[in-house]
């Protein structure tokens, strides 16, 4: 996959977004359009970030996996959730 894709599938359909310098705050805001799941994992410089989010019964799961110093809100539907401690991170909406 090259970086256009990359980007495009980070940014737009996971939603995943620095929101501080050095990715110390990141915001994951799903973007599915006709998708029923999407996952991505990348390095970023406080380590690996990895989120995604499925379809399923009718309700969406979303999961995050983030380094131990970065802070993730997770914003979709009706979650709007500030991620600190933990590394990972589940939900069904």
């Amino acid at each position: 996959m090259g970086p256009a894709a990359v980007h495009l599938l980070c940014s737009r359909v996971l939603g995943i977004e620095p929101t501080a310098g050095g990715w110390r705050e990141v915001m994951f805001a799903p973007n599915p359009a006709r998708l029923t799941s999407a996952s991505g994992a990348f390095r970023t410089p406080l380590g690996l970030l990895s989120a995604r989010f499925e379809y399923v019964n009718g309700q969406f799961d979303l999961a995050v996996r983030k380094p131990e110093d970065m802070v993730v809100r997770v914003r979709f539907r009706d979650v709007d959730e500030v991620i600190e401690r933990d590394q990972s991170w589940r939900a069904r909406c």
